[in-house]
């Protein structure tokens, strides 16, 4: 159920990324991390503000999932 907006507004960045990453990973929160690290900021803060107003949906997450895996396999064994 989304947040209402009282609460939106009343919550940190981080407590929101965090569901984000818990979504994300579906369900471990540390590959949600991990996840949401390889993506840019930009795409990162789009996550997060989507999460905040509840309009984070499936299809979203499913395209930053394919996006951050992308990036982390072109990435491996290099520094970003």
């Amino acid at each position: 159920m989304p947040p209402t907006s009282a609460h939106t507004h009343e919550e940190r960045p981080e407590v929101v990324q965090n569901r984000v990453a818990i979504r994300l990973g579906k369900g471990d929160i540390g590959e949600g991390w991990l996840l949401l690290d390889a993506l840019s900021p930009s795409r990162c803060d789009q996550l997060t503000a989507m999460e905040r107003l509840g309009k984070l949906n499936d299809a979203e997450l499913l395209e930053a999932r394919a996006l951050a895996e992308l990036a982390r396999a072109s990435n491996h064994g290099r520094p970003r």
